[in-house]
């Protein structure tokens, strides 16, 4: 898994939970950030979490990544990424 997959999967999730909120942030983009620019509050952030938690088996914030540290969707994705390359390197 590549680390465009990864950002791909967070903004369709983000994507999806603004809908819900009935928010229309235009297009999601990497940089964005998930209070200030998409216009999401902490709750909606745990449900974007529990979301991805349903599609990777890895956790990267048990203990790899602060969730504190997390402002924008390239955070997000970033700590996917880095939980999944942990994960590959205690598969081998």
């Amino acid at each position: 898994m590549k680390q465009k997959e990864i950002e791909k999967k967070v903004i369709e999730i983000t994507m999806r939970v603004a809908q819900e909120k009935s928010l229309d942030p235009g297009e999601i983009k990497p940089r964005m950030r998930f209070i200030q620019d998409v216009g999401l509050k902490s709750l909606d952030m745990a449900r974007i979490i529990a979301l991805l938690e349903a599609e990777y088996p890895y956790d990267p914030f048990a203990e790899l990544v602060p969730i504190t540290s997390i402002r924008t969707i390239d955070d997000l994705a970033g700590a996917y990424f880095q939980a999944w390359e942990a994960d590959g390197a205690n598969a081998s």
